[in-house]
Protein backbone atom coordinates (compact mmCIF):
# COMPACT_ATOMS: atom_id res chain seq x y z
CA UNK A 1 0.00 0.00 0.00
CA UNK A 2 1.38 3.52 -1.24
CA UNK A 3 2.55 5.72 1.91
CA UNK A 4 -0.05 8.23 1.07
CA UNK A 5 -2.76 5.91 1.70
CA UNK A 6 -1.37 4.83 4.62
CA UNK A 7 -1.59 8.80 6.05
CA UNK A 8 -4.74 8.77 4.97
CA UNK A 9 -6.23 5.74 6.92
CA UNK A 10 -4.18 7.00 9.84
CA UNK A 11 -5.55 10.33 9.22
CA UNK A 12 -8.90 9.28 8.61
CA UNK A 13 -9.73 7.02 11.99
CA UNK A 14 -7.34 9.57 13.96
CA UNK A 15 -9.75 11.75 13.11
CA UNK A 16 -12.82 10.26 15.14
CA UNK A 17 -12.46 12.43 18.69
CA UNK A 18 -12.79 15.54 16.18
CA UNK A 19 -15.87 13.78 14.52
CA UNK A 20 -17.36 13.34 17.83
CA UNK A 21 -16.81 16.87 18.41
CA UNK A 22 -18.56 17.82 15.34
CA UNK A 23 -21.59 16.27 16.74
CA UNK A 24 -21.83 13.12 14.25
CA UNK A 25 -21.80 15.96 11.20
CA UNK A 26 -18.19 14.74 10.27
CA UNK A 27 -18.75 11.20 9.91
CA UNK A 28 -20.30 11.97 6.36
CA UNK A 29 -16.23 13.43 5.40
CA UNK A 30 -14.97 10.03 7.13
CA UNK A 31 -17.06 7.78 4.98
CA UNK A 32 -16.31 9.64 1.70
CA UNK A 33 -12.89 10.02 2.64
CA UNK A 34 -12.87 6.34 3.57
CA UNK A 35 -14.69 5.90 -0.07
CA UNK A 36 -11.52 7.73 -1.44
CA UNK A 37 -9.11 5.44 -0.17
CA UNK A 38 -10.76 2.24 -1.36
CA UNK A 39 -10.24 3.86 -4.82
CA UNK A 40 -14.06 3.98 -5.82
CA UNK A 41 -13.50 6.58 -7.91
CA UNK A 42 -11.10 4.26 -9.73
CA UNK A 43 -13.79 1.20 -9.70
CA UNK A 44 -16.67 3.68 -10.88
CA UNK A 45 -14.17 4.71 -13.73
CA UNK A 46 -13.76 1.39 -14.97
CA UNK A 47 -17.39 0.74 -15.10
CA UNK A 48 -17.91 3.16 -16.92
CA UNK A 49 -14.98 2.65 -19.94
CA UNK A 50 -16.31 -1.14 -19.71
CA UNK A 51 -20.45 0.25 -19.86
CA UNK A 52 -19.10 1.68 -23.56
CA UNK A 53 -17.87 -2.06 -24.97
CA UNK A 54 -21.28 -3.25 -23.58
CA UNK A 55 -24.65 -3.30 -25.50
CA UNK A 56 -26.66 -1.56 -23.05
CA UNK A 57 -30.55 -3.25 -22.25
CA UNK A 58 -32.74 -0.49 -23.26
CA UNK A 59 -35.51 -2.29 -21.28
CA UNK A 60 -34.21 -2.93 -18.00
CA UNK A 61 -32.50 0.65 -17.83
CA UNK A 62 -35.76 2.19 -18.60
CA UNK A 63 -37.88 0.44 -16.27
CA UNK A 64 -35.48 1.68 -13.72
CA UNK A 65 -35.75 4.91 -14.93
CA UNK A 66 -39.72 4.51 -14.54
CA UNK A 67 -39.51 3.17 -11.31
CA UNK A 68 -37.59 5.69 -9.69
CA UNK A 69 -39.10 8.46 -11.69
CA UNK A 70 -42.58 7.22 -10.43
CA UNK A 71 -41.21 6.91 -6.77
CA UNK A 72 -40.02 10.56 -6.72
CA UNK A 73 -43.64 11.98 -8.31
CA UNK A 74 -45.74 9.76 -5.83
CA UNK A 75 -43.64 10.97 -2.50
CA UNK A 76 -41.12 13.94 -2.90
CA UNK A 77 -43.82 16.67 -3.01
CA UNK A 78 -40.75 19.12 -2.57
CA UNK A 79 -37.01 19.76 -4.05
CA UNK A 80 -36.26 19.07 -0.10
CA UNK A 81 -37.52 15.55 -1.13
CA UNK A 82 -35.75 15.25 -3.96
CA UNK A 83 -32.58 16.87 -2.63
CA UNK A 84 -33.07 13.77 0.29
CA UNK A 85 -33.87 10.92 -2.61
CA UNK A 86 -30.02 12.12 -3.89
CA UNK A 87 -28.46 11.90 -1.11
CA UNK A 88 -29.51 8.46 0.28
CA UNK A 89 -28.91 7.96 -3.56
CA UNK A 90 -25.55 8.57 -3.63
CA UNK A 91 -24.72 6.87 -0.34
CA UNK A 92 -25.53 3.50 -1.19
CA UNK A 93 -23.86 4.34 -4.52
CA UNK A 94 -21.13 4.56 -3.13
CA UNK A 95 -21.27 1.85 -0.92
CA UNK A 96 -21.60 -0.50 -3.59
CA UNK A 97 -18.78 1.25 -5.25
CA UNK A 98 -16.91 0.71 -2.75
CA UNK A 99 -17.65 -2.84 -1.69
CA UNK A 100 -16.51 -3.72 -5.07
CA UNK A 101 -13.34 -1.95 -4.32
CA UNK A 102 -12.76 -3.97 -1.38
CA UNK A 103 -13.25 -7.06 -3.47
CA UNK A 104 -9.72 -5.91 -5.07
CA UNK A 105 -7.78 -5.46 -2.42
CA UNK A 106 -5.40 -7.97 -0.57
CA UNK A 107 -5.36 -10.01 2.39
CA UNK A 108 -1.95 -7.76 3.28
CA UNK A 109 -3.64 -4.31 2.47
CA UNK A 110 -6.86 -5.44 4.04
CA UNK A 111 -4.44 -6.83 7.34
CA UNK A 112 -2.69 -2.92 7.40
CA UNK A 113 -6.11 -1.07 7.42
CA UNK A 114 -7.74 -3.53 10.32
CA UNK A 115 -4.42 -2.83 12.46
CA UNK A 116 -4.65 0.80 11.77
CA UNK A 117 -8.33 0.79 12.62
CA UNK A 118 -8.19 -1.30 15.44
CA UNK A 119 -5.16 0.73 16.89
CA UNK A 120 -7.33 4.46 16.05
CA UNK A 121 -10.27 2.48 17.63
CA UNK A 122 -8.16 2.33 21.43
CA UNK A 123 -6.90 5.74 20.89
CA UNK A 124 -10.71 7.30 20.27
CA UNK A 125 -11.96 5.08 23.39
CA UNK A 126 -9.35 6.21 25.40
CA UNK A 127 -9.55 9.81 24.81
CA UNK A 128 -13.34 9.68 25.33
CA UNK A 129 -12.44 8.17 28.57
CA UNK A 130 -10.02 11.10 29.14
CA UNK A 131 -12.74 13.69 28.01
CA UNK A 132 -15.50 12.53 30.46
CA UNK A 133 -13.22 11.93 33.49
CA UNK A 134 -10.60 14.47 32.85
CA UNK A 135 -10.62 18.15 32.71
CA UNK A 136 -13.03 18.37 29.12
CA UNK A 137 -10.32 20.41 27.29
CA UNK A 138 -12.09 19.91 23.67
CA UNK A 139 -15.83 20.55 25.52
CA UNK A 140 -14.69 23.41 27.43
CA UNK A 141 -13.37 24.74 23.72
CA UNK A 142 -16.58 24.22 21.57
CA UNK A 143 -20.17 25.27 21.80
CA UNK A 144 -21.09 28.13 24.32
CA UNK A 145 -18.45 30.27 25.99
CA UNK A 146 -20.17 29.61 29.20
CA UNK A 147 -19.66 26.02 29.52
CA UNK A 148 -22.12 23.88 31.69
CA UNK A 149 -22.76 20.62 32.21
CA UNK A 150 -25.57 20.66 29.74
CA UNK A 151 -23.49 21.78 27.40
CA UNK A 152 -21.12 18.78 27.81
CA UNK A 153 -23.59 15.92 27.65
CA UNK A 154 -25.16 17.47 24.25
CA UNK A 155 -21.75 17.45 22.91
CA UNK A 156 -20.68 13.84 23.73
CA UNK A 157 -24.73 12.29 22.74
CA UNK A 158 -23.64 11.67 19.16
CA UNK A 159 -20.19 10.27 20.23
CA UNK A 160 -21.72 7.83 21.99
CA UNK A 161 -23.84 6.94 18.87
CA UNK A 162 -20.51 6.77 16.76
CA UNK A 163 -18.65 4.43 19.49
CA UNK A 164 -21.97 1.44 19.57
CA UNK A 165 -21.69 1.21 15.68
CA UNK A 166 -17.89 0.85 15.46
CA UNK A 167 -17.15 -1.08 18.42
CA UNK A 168 -19.26 -3.95 15.92
CA UNK A 169 -16.57 -3.34 13.66
CA UNK A 170 -13.65 -3.24 16.68
CA UNK A 171 -15.40 -6.73 18.19
CA UNK A 172 -14.81 -8.37 15.03
CA UNK A 173 -10.93 -7.23 14.39
CA UNK A 174 -10.62 -8.67 18.27
CA UNK A 175 -12.53 -12.05 17.14
CA UNK A 176 -9.35 -12.40 14.98
CA UNK A 177 -6.68 -12.87 17.35
CA UNK A 178 -5.66 -15.51 19.73
CA UNK A 179 -7.30 -16.55 22.23
CA UNK A 180 -5.31 -14.35 25.34
CA UNK A 181 -5.03 -11.79 23.56
CA UNK A 182 -9.42 -11.98 22.50
CA UNK A 183 -9.96 -11.98 26.12
CA UNK A 184 -7.59 -9.07 27.26
CA UNK A 185 -9.05 -6.94 24.82
CA UNK A 186 -12.93 -7.74 25.10
CA UNK A 187 -12.68 -6.73 28.51
CA UNK A 188 -10.98 -3.50 27.67
CA UNK A 189 -14.19 -3.29 25.72
CA UNK A 190 -16.17 -4.17 28.07
CA UNK A 191 -14.90 -1.74 30.85
CA UNK A 192 -14.44 0.84 28.82
CA UNK A 193 -17.88 0.89 27.33
CA UNK A 194 -19.45 0.74 30.85
CA UNK A 195 -17.10 3.64 31.88
CA UNK A 196 -18.59 5.65 28.53
CA UNK A 197 -21.90 5.11 29.39
CA UNK A 198 -22.10 5.06 33.28
CA UNK A 199 -20.55 9.07 32.85
CA UNK A 200 -22.52 10.30 29.63
CA UNK A 201 -25.68 8.02 30.19
CA UNK A 202 -27.25 8.06 26.69
CA UNK A 203 -29.69 5.90 27.31
CA UNK A 204 -30.48 5.16 23.18
CA UNK A 205 -26.87 4.22 23.46
CA UNK A 206 -27.14 1.58 26.59
CA UNK A 207 -30.03 -0.04 24.19
CA UNK A 208 -28.71 0.05 21.27
CA UNK A 209 -25.38 -2.14 22.63
CA UNK A 210 -27.74 -4.82 24.36
CA UNK A 211 -29.50 -5.30 21.05
CA UNK A 212 -26.41 -5.52 18.69
CA UNK A 213 -25.14 -7.98 21.35
CA UNK A 214 -28.06 -10.06 21.89
CA UNK A 215 -28.96 -9.92 17.64
CA UNK A 216 -25.09 -11.07 17.84
CA UNK A 217 -25.48 -14.39 20.04
CA UNK A 218 -29.11 -15.18 18.13
CA UNK A 219 -27.86 -15.12 14.90
CA UNK A 220 -24.87 -17.16 16.13
CA UNK A 221 -26.98 -20.04 17.76
CA UNK A 222 -29.62 -20.41 15.78
CA UNK A 223 -30.51 -19.64 12.06
CA UNK A 224 -34.29 -18.70 12.39
CA UNK A 225 -33.68 -15.83 14.58
CA UNK A 226 -32.85 -13.23 11.13
CA UNK A 227 -36.60 -14.59 9.10
CA UNK A 228 -38.10 -13.54 12.38
CA UNK A 229 -36.69 -10.50 13.15
CA UNK A 230 -37.44 -8.86 9.28
CA UNK A 231 -40.98 -10.45 10.20
CA UNK A 232 -41.74 -8.68 13.06
CA UNK A 233 -39.95 -5.63 11.78
CA UNK A 234 -42.41 -5.70 9.03
CA UNK A 235 -45.81 -6.39 11.60
CA UNK A 236 -44.31 -3.40 13.73
CA UNK A 237 -44.13 -0.93 10.91
CA UNK A 238 -47.93 -1.88 9.87
CA UNK A 239 -49.00 -1.62 13.40
CA UNK A 240 -46.95 1.13 14.91
CA UNK A 241 -49.17 4.31 13.78
CA UNK A 242 -52.40 2.46 15.40
CA UNK A 243 -50.47 1.56 18.74
CA UNK A 244 -49.43 5.17 19.26
CA UNK A 245 -52.46 6.29 18.90
CA UNK A 246 -54.85 3.71 20.35
CA UNK A 247 -56.07 3.52 24.18
CA UNK A 248 -53.96 0.86 25.42
CA UNK A 249 -50.60 2.69 24.77
CA UNK A 250 -51.99 6.33 25.85
CA UNK A 251 -53.35 4.98 29.21
CA UNK A 252 -50.25 2.68 29.97
CA UNK A 253 -47.41 5.52 29.32
CA UNK A 254 -49.65 8.24 31.13
CA UNK A 255 -48.96 7.21 34.60
CA UNK A 256 -46.24 6.79 34.32
CA UNK A 257 -44.82 9.50 32.21
CA UNK A 258 -43.20 11.25 35.19
CA UNK A 259 -40.58 8.64 35.70
CA UNK A 260 -39.36 9.22 32.54
CA UNK A 261 -36.68 12.08 31.54
CA UNK A 262 -38.55 15.32 29.63
CA UNK A 263 -37.08 13.60 26.65
CA UNK A 264 -38.85 10.66 26.44
CA UNK A 265 -41.96 11.90 27.13
CA UNK A 266 -41.61 14.50 24.21
CA UNK A 267 -40.96 11.33 22.39
CA UNK A 268 -44.27 10.20 23.46
CA UNK A 269 -46.10 12.72 22.57
CA UNK A 270 -44.22 13.27 19.37
CA UNK A 271 -45.11 9.77 18.00
CA UNK A 272 -48.79 10.10 19.04
CA UNK A 273 -48.90 13.62 17.42
CA UNK A 274 -47.20 12.25 14.06
CA UNK A 275 -49.19 9.10 14.09
CA UNK A 276 -52.09 11.40 13.99
CA UNK A 277 -51.03 13.78 11.22
CA UNK A 278 -50.11 10.61 9.13
CA UNK A 279 -53.90 9.48 9.08
CA UNK A 280 -54.61 12.53 7.27
CA UNK A 281 -53.19 11.13 4.39
CA UNK A 282 -52.91 7.64 4.78
CA UNK A 283 -52.51 6.54 1.39
CA UNK A 284 -49.65 8.66 0.07
CA UNK A 285 -48.05 10.16 2.94
CA UNK A 286 -47.17 13.43 2.98
CA UNK A 287 -43.83 13.64 1.00
CA UNK A 288 -40.84 12.59 1.81
CA UNK A 289 -38.87 15.03 4.31
CA UNK A 290 -42.00 16.77 4.57
CA UNK A 291 -41.97 18.91 7.71
CA UNK A 292 -45.01 20.62 9.52
CA UNK A 293 -45.07 24.02 9.88
CA UNK A 294 -46.13 25.65 13.28
CA UNK A 295 -49.75 26.15 14.28
CA UNK A 296 -51.51 27.24 17.52
CA UNK A 297 -53.89 24.30 17.29
CA UNK A 298 -50.82 21.92 18.00
CA UNK A 299 -50.62 20.15 21.35
CA UNK A 300 -48.38 22.44 24.03
CA UNK A 301 -45.52 19.76 25.30
CA UNK A 302 -46.70 18.62 28.79
CA UNK A 303 -44.18 17.37 31.10
CA UNK A 304 -45.07 15.43 33.83
CA UNK A 305 -43.11 15.90 36.90
CA UNK A 306 -43.36 14.51 41.04
CA UNK A 307 -44.60 17.12 42.85
CA UNK A 308 -41.14 17.27 44.97
CA UNK A 309 -39.30 18.03 41.89
CA UNK A 310 -41.78 20.82 40.68
CA UNK A 311 -39.52 23.77 41.77
CA UNK A 312 -37.00 21.86 40.16
CA UNK A 313 -38.76 21.70 36.53
CA UNK A 314 -39.94 25.13 36.58
CA UNK A 315 -36.65 26.82 37.47
CA UNK A 316 -35.42 25.08 34.33
CA UNK A 317 -38.15 26.01 32.10
CA UNK A 318 -38.23 29.52 33.21
CA UNK A 319 -40.23 31.58 30.67
CA UNK A 320 -41.40 28.88 28.98
CA UNK A 321 -44.54 27.55 31.17
CA UNK A 322 -48.15 28.37 29.94
CA UNK A 323 -49.77 26.16 32.68
CA UNK A 324 -49.55 24.36 35.87
CA UNK A 325 -52.01 21.35 36.13
CA UNK A 326 -52.10 19.27 39.70
CA UNK A 327 -52.75 15.45 39.42
CA UNK A 328 -53.12 13.28 42.36
CA UNK A 329 -49.64 11.67 42.03
CA UNK A 330 -48.08 14.17 39.69
CA UNK A 331 -47.93 17.98 38.42
CA UNK A 332 -48.07 18.60 34.46
CA UNK A 333 -46.21 21.29 33.45
CA UNK A 334 -47.51 23.10 29.94
CA UNK A 335 -45.29 24.60 28.29
CA UNK A 336 -45.52 26.85 25.48
CA UNK A 337 -43.94 25.28 22.87
CA UNK A 338 -45.79 22.74 20.54
CA UNK A 339 -44.98 19.01 20.34
CA UNK A 340 -43.98 19.52 16.75
CA UNK A 341 -40.16 18.89 15.77
CA UNK A 342 -38.79 17.83 12.34
CA UNK A 343 -39.35 14.14 11.97
CA UNK A 344 -41.16 11.55 14.30
CA UNK A 345 -37.86 10.00 16.11
CA UNK A 346 -39.55 6.89 14.98
CA UNK A 347 -38.44 5.04 11.99
CA UNK A 348 -42.43 3.47 11.24
CA UNK A 349 -44.12 6.48 11.96
CA UNK A 350 -42.09 8.55 9.87
CA UNK A 351 -42.56 5.84 7.03
CA UNK A 352 -46.33 6.43 7.04
CA UNK A 353 -46.10 9.82 7.71
CA UNK A 354 -44.34 11.06 4.69
CA UNK A 355 -45.18 7.47 2.52
CA UNK A 356 -48.64 6.29 3.53
CA UNK A 357 -49.72 2.56 2.95
CA UNK A 358 -48.02 2.68 -0.24
CA UNK A 359 -44.90 3.71 1.17
CA UNK A 360 -45.35 0.93 4.19
CA UNK A 361 -46.06 -2.13 1.43
CA UNK A 362 -42.37 -0.70 -0.44
CA UNK A 363 -40.53 -1.08 2.59
CA UNK A 364 -42.18 -4.55 3.57
CA UNK A 365 -40.68 -5.35 -0.20
CA UNK A 366 -37.47 -3.73 0.88
CA UNK A 367 -37.47 -6.09 4.45
CA UNK A 368 -37.61 -8.93 1.99
CA UNK A 369 -34.66 -7.99 -0.24
CA UNK A 370 -32.66 -6.93 2.73
CA UNK A 371 -33.56 -10.83 4.32
CA UNK A 372 -32.23 -12.75 0.99
CA UNK A 373 -29.19 -10.16 0.75
CA UNK A 374 -27.95 -10.85 4.57
CA UNK A 375 -29.03 -14.47 3.84
CA UNK A 376 -26.16 -14.74 0.67
CA UNK A 377 -23.89 -13.56 2.75
CA UNK A 378 -20.67 -15.42 4.19
CA UNK A 379 -21.58 -17.16 7.12
CA UNK A 380 -19.04 -15.21 9.14
CA UNK A 381 -20.51 -11.73 7.96
CA UNK A 382 -23.94 -12.42 8.96
CA UNK A 383 -23.67 -12.06 13.03
CA UNK A 384 -21.63 -8.80 12.48
CA UNK A 385 -24.42 -7.52 9.78
CA UNK A 386 -27.12 -8.17 12.49
CA UNK A 387 -25.49 -6.71 15.30
CA UNK A 388 -25.60 -3.65 13.40
CA UNK A 389 -29.05 -4.16 12.58
CA UNK A 390 -29.63 -4.53 16.14
CA UNK A 391 -27.77 -1.34 17.26
CA UNK A 392 -29.51 1.06 14.26
CA UNK A 393 -32.62 -0.98 15.18
CA UNK A 394 -33.33 0.94 18.44
CA UNK A 395 -31.78 4.24 17.21
CA UNK A 396 -34.25 3.96 14.42
CA UNK A 397 -37.41 3.52 16.38
CA UNK A 398 -36.69 5.97 19.42
CA UNK A 399 -33.83 8.42 18.44
CA UNK A 400 -32.83 10.36 14.56
CA UNK A 401 -34.75 10.86 11.31
CA UNK A 402 -34.29 7.56 9.18
CA UNK A 403 -33.07 10.14 6.34
CA UNK A 404 -30.23 12.34 8.32
CA UNK A 405 -27.56 11.81 5.84
CA UNK A 406 -24.65 11.84 8.97
CA UNK A 407 -26.25 8.63 10.46
CA UNK A 408 -26.82 6.83 7.04
CA UNK A 409 -23.11 7.74 6.29
CA UNK A 410 -22.35 5.82 9.99
CA UNK A 411 -24.03 2.81 9.01
CA UNK A 412 -22.50 2.46 5.20
CA UNK A 413 -19.00 3.09 6.80
CA UNK A 414 -19.61 0.80 10.08
CA UNK A 415 -20.75 -1.75 6.83
CA UNK A 416 -17.55 -1.44 4.71
CA UNK A 417 -15.56 -1.94 8.05
CA UNK A 418 -17.31 -5.14 8.62
CA UNK A 419 -16.76 -6.27 5.52
CA UNK A 420 -12.83 -5.32 5.08
CA UNK A 421 -12.23 -7.11 9.09
CA UNK A 422 -14.17 -10.15 7.62
CA UNK A 423 -12.78 -10.59 4.57
CA UNK A 424 -9.04 -11.33 6.06
CA UNK A 425 -7.61 -14.21 4.60
CA UNK A 426 -8.13 -16.79 7.62
CA UNK A 427 -5.10 -18.73 8.84
CA UNK A 428 -5.18 -20.69 11.82
CA UNK A 429 -3.17 -20.10 15.01
CA UNK A 430 -2.54 -16.69 13.50
CA UNK A 431 -3.68 -13.35 13.93
CA UNK A 432 -4.30 -10.53 11.55
CA UNK A 433 -4.36 -7.28 14.53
Amino acid sequence: MPFIDKLGFLFLFLSLPLVAALKGKGIIVSFVLFCFLLKAHKTIWIFLCTLKQKSINYKRLGCWIFLMGGFVLLFCSSAVGVITFLKVGAIVFLTTISLKSLQEKTGQEKTLITKIFFFSFVFYVLFFLFELYGPHLISKGYGHKRFDISDWLNIWIRATVILTFLCIPFLSAVSTLESRKKWIWLCFSLISLLLIIKKAQPSAAVLALASGGFFYICTKKTKIFRPIFFLSTGLWVIVAPFFFTGAFFIKTAEPHMADLPPSYQHRVQIWKFFSEKAFEKPWLGHGISYRLRESPSYPRLDISTKKDNLEYTLKTRKNNVAAIIPKKDRVIVRLKESVLTNHPHSGPVQIWFESGFVGVLMFLIFLCFLNKVIKSVKPRLEAPIMALLGVYFIYWNMSFGQWQTWILSLVALTILLIHTINGLPSEKGSSHV
